[in-house]
């Protein structure tokens, strides 16, 4: 299934999926489809200002707070996986910035907005896009 086709069908409205509190549908994606999902997730949401959070041991630690989406990726290396989220702040390449996620587990898409990466150590990093480039400021 192309990437295109998958951006769809994996980030479009898909009711009876089951919701979370705020009215938002959440899927698991399979990890056969990670790949093409991440670069679909990252191609809608280009230049998104997002906020990247880790929730580990109980905890939330805000990694990055409204800046540029460059891009989610995974990297699969024989159980050595792991997944990067890459932003950039509004100088172009000035203070890019990754996160790296070791050993994911699981992916699940959030409504549109919204990507949850749990990584096998109970980690899980959420990447929420807060607002398109061109929208105003709530």
């Amino acid at each position: 299934m192309s990437a295109d086709k998958l951006s769809d069908s994996t980030l479009g409205s898909q009711a009876g999926s089951g919701s979370s509190s705020a009215g938002a549908h959440r899927r698991d994606v399979p990890q056969a489809h990670w790949r093409a999902t991440l670069d679909a997730f990252s191609k809608r949401h280009n230049d998104c200002q997002v906020n990247v959070e880790v929730r580990s041991g109980g905890q939330t630690r805000r990694e990055v707070k409204d800046r540029l989406l460059r891009g989610v990726s995974s990297d699969r290396n024989g159980g050595n996986d792991h997944v990067y989220v890459m932003t950039a702040g509004e100088r172009a390449r000035m203070d890019d910035f990754s996160h790296m996620i070791e050993h994911p587990s699981r992916v699940v898409l959030e409504g549109e907005e919204t990507l949850e990466i749990e990584a096998t150590d109970g980690s899980c990093t959420i990447v929420h896009c807060v607002r398109h480039v061109g929208e105003q400021a709530a």
